[in-house]
């Protein structure tokens, strides 16, 4: 499926010692029937379990598989960037460490991208996992209020899982933002990008990591990256605060 080009898949780990093995042996499995030419660029976001030591043994014995071990915790988006930025491939795949992002699905992605796509991220046609009547809602909910409020258009119930060009990821690289939101980047810098309905499954051990609070904070650097409108409220309020001094 692609001879002469090189593909780089990155997977982000966190707490997730429980999940390596799997994924590792799922996605070389997988790789291996797409092409003999690819890397794996794991980034440990400073786990706190033996996320470090398992991958250390697996890269001992696979010298196409690389891993980034951070000096702290610093997100998700972050963890991606800095794959991304070590990544050499002509194609490159960015995904979570828990399997919830199949590894099989590359292949669709990859059909895709040789029909002439720059951009192909996973759609969430439907939870496996049980997170909830609420929490499903607020995640659609907050997809729509974005493309409200955006000056960008995000496709609903996309998440990072995706495959991007090396011409998408040059683009995303180059970008000054500190404070990332991967998929708004993504959607920003255009191209040709299309979506793959996949089915999202149960984590395939331990807990997820994401809380009230982290997905408070995820919420607000989506809306405050790609939208004028906080902006505009805080020059209204501003505005009439001076008008108010002026006419008291």
């Amino acid at each position: 499926m692609l001879t002469k080009k090189y593909l780089s898949v990155i997977p982000i780990a966190y707490k997730d010692e429980g999940n390596i093995k799997e994924l590792y042996k799922r996605l070389t499995n997988t790789l291996k029937r797409i092409t003999p030419n690819y890397e794996i660029i794991y980034v440990n976001d400073a786990s706190p379990d033996n996320t470090r030591e398992i991958l250390g043994q697996l890269a001992l014995k696979d010298k196409r598989l690389t891993v980034i071990n951070h000096s702290r915790n610093f997100g998700a988006q972050n963890a991606f960037t800095t794959g991304m930025r070590q990544a050499i491939g002509d194609v490159v795949v960015i995904m979570d460490g828990d399997l919830q992002d199949p590894p099989e699905l590359i292949e669709e992605f990859i059909k895709k991208w040789n029909k002439g796509f720059d951009v192909v991220y996973g759609v969430r046609r439907k939870r496996e996992h049980s997170m909830g009547y609420f929490w499903e809602n607020m995640y659609h909910f907050f997809y729509i209020i974005f493309n409200k409020l955006s000056y960008i258009n995000a496709p609903v119930d996309v998440g990072d899982f995706s495959l991007m060009d090396r011409k998408v990821v040059e683009h995303v690289n180059s970008l000054p933002e500190k404070d990332r939101f991967i998929r708004g980047l993504r959607a920003w810098v255009g191209f040709k990008q299309v979506g793959v309905k996949y089915v999202r499954p149960e984590r395939f051990s331990g807990r997820s990591n994401q809380s009230f609070l982290k997905n408070i904070a995820w919420a607000r650097k989506a809306i405050f990256s790609f939208s004028y409108t906080p902006l505009e409220w805080v020059f209204y309020i501003a505005g009439f605060s001076v008008l108010g001094s002026i006419s008291g």
